[in-house]
């Protein structure tokens, strides 16, 4: 590997050696990385990329206080960082600290408008706190920004169908599928507020797209199984639950929730059979 070694040639070339931890970070070699990251940090106590970067190591192994140490320490030697306010808004929301993420989000903003990911996280932080107006407004004023933001345009169709806003949750979906046609979630989405409608047909149609581009989704199966019953497409509908629980058995996305809705989904197929 290049940067290991330029490490052994110049063992003190910061530079070399940060960029090591970085490549072991990004490979999952947590530990690699965290004793990378701590030697470079112990030559250099002011290396803000480092110290960031042990930050977000610290978060992802779930040292929230750690990591929170490290960001605040990354703002004392250089305060106008979004992304590091970005961090610590999610560090304290992992704490359920809902102010401080909230404050921390907010400040990442005014220092970047165009921050995204700080305008999506103060968005779902709002919608977590039933703040739904708020919500609603943070989620249009991303989509403003960045029409293609997918996530943004998901967790808005659901509030607009929550709050009975089904056709808006439509158009925003359709205007999703157009600016992101291989985005296997937002076929799922449209489908799910098709189905809401009651425009099972259509419903269906959103469903075999997500499926198309991801086959192993097993919430559009479950859906898709749904629909195909209101459409009186009974055995189909069996055929589809029990492709659904036979790859279920092989899947992460395996849950009791899951399960949940395949036990549902059939029992309300053999009420109507």
């Amino acid at each position: 590997m290049l940067f290991r070694s330029i490490c052994e040639l110049e063992p003190a070339h910061q530079g070399a050696r940060y960029n090591l931890g970085l490549m072991w970070l990004n490979a999952g070699h947590v530990n690699e990385a965290e004793r990378v990251f701590r030697h470079v940090l112990a030559l250099d106590g002011q290396h803000i990329a480092c110290m960031n970067s042990l930050g977000v190591l610290l978060a992802q192994t779930g040292r929230i206080e750690a990591a929170m140490t490290c960001f605040r320490s990354s703002l004392q030697l250089a305060p106008a960082q979004p992304e590091v306010l970005n961090n610590l808004g999610n560090c304290s929301l992992e704490s359920k600290q809902f102010q401080d993420a909230e404050r921390f989000y907010l400040q990442a903003i005014r220092l970047d408008p165009t921050h995204l990911d700080a305008r999506f996280n103060l968005a779902k932080l709002e919608g977590q706190l039933q703040k739904t107006p708020e919500a609603i407004q943070r989620y249009l004023e991303l989509l403003r920004i960045a029409p293609a933001f997918g996530p943004a345009r998901v967790n808005l169709s659901k509030i607009l169908i929550e709050e009975a806003r089904t056709k808006e949750a439509l158009d925003l979906l359709r205007e999703g599928v157009a600016h992101a046609p291989l985005d296997a979630v937002m076929w799922f989405s449209l489908g799910v507020a098709l189905k809401e409608s009651e425009n099972h047909a259509a419903a269906l149609e959103a469903f075999d797209r997500a499926l198309d581009l991801n086959p192993m989704d097993l919430s559009a199966r479950v859906n898709r199984a749904a629909s195909l019953r209101e459409l009186n497409r009974l055995d189909e509908a069996f055929a589809e639950i029990k492709q659904a629980e036979t790859a279920s058995d092989r899947s992460e996305e395996h849950t009791s929730e899951l399960q949940s809705r395949l036990h549902l989904v059939c029992r309300l197929l053999l009420e109507k059979k």
